[in-house]
């Protein structure tokens, strides 16, 4: 890469944006999940039937944990004088990869998180999970309108950029879509069924 990125690179500014604003999503997650995990862990769990919105939501979040541990080992792990890597590799600030341990464990949270709320059959809470998603977004294209000219000039940071902006999008539209919880969700249990004593009376 040339040094005029590689400049930016050490940059405060860049330094700030790729690696304190997209930082900050999960930071705040981690805190407001942790609260929302807490108001609700003493409450009992039912037997539900799960909606094939909530199993995208679940995927999408797990999947993006795993894809963003796999990307933080990949750029720790490539050579600065490899051709299109990302700006990290180039500029041989490949422990800068750790900084994405926080998305990956924000990403990890939230699938528990989206679990645990629906297996109490209340809805996602809009502080947590919705939030995250959101800022995301936002530090997304906030990062890439302030560091345009760095980001396009290394293809992974840019197809990266991309990547995260349509995950994001992706997840608040499915929330926005999905139904809220609501006893219908729930498999039969057995307080649900007649009482059999009652029916066993009822003899021809």
């Amino acid at each position: 890469m040339s040094d005029s990125i590689c400049g930016k690179a050490t940059d405060s500014l860049f330094l700030g944006m790729e690696f304190g604003v997209k930082s900050m999503p999960g930071v705040i997650f981690l805190l407001l999940g942790t609260h929302r995990y807490c108001s609700i862990r003493h409450m009992a769990k039912s037997s539900v039937f799960y909606s094939r919105l909530f199993k995208a939501k679940v995927g999408i979040s797990g999947s993006m944990a795993a894809i963003t541990f796999i990307y933080m080992l990949t750029v720790f792990f490539t050579p600065s004088d490899t051709v299109e890597s990302s700006w990290i590799n180039q500029c041989d600030r490949q422990w800068y990869a750790f900084i994405y341990l926080i998305q990956c464990a924000a990403w990890s949270f939230g699938t528990f998180l989206l679990t645990r709320e629906y297996q109490r059959l209340i809805d996602e809470a809009a502080y947590a999970n919705y939030l995250f998603w959101l800022l995301n977004l936002i530090a997304e294209i906030l990062v890439i309108i302030v560091l345009h000219d760095a980001l396009f000039a290394a293809t992974m940071s840019t197809i990266t950029a991309i990547f995260n902006m349509a995950i994001n999008a992706t997840l608040i539209g499915l929330a926005l879509m999905t139904r809220r919880q609501n006893t219908k969700y729930r498999q039969p249990l057995i307080m649900d069924f007649p009482d059999m004593s009652t029916t066993m009376m009822l003899k021809p």
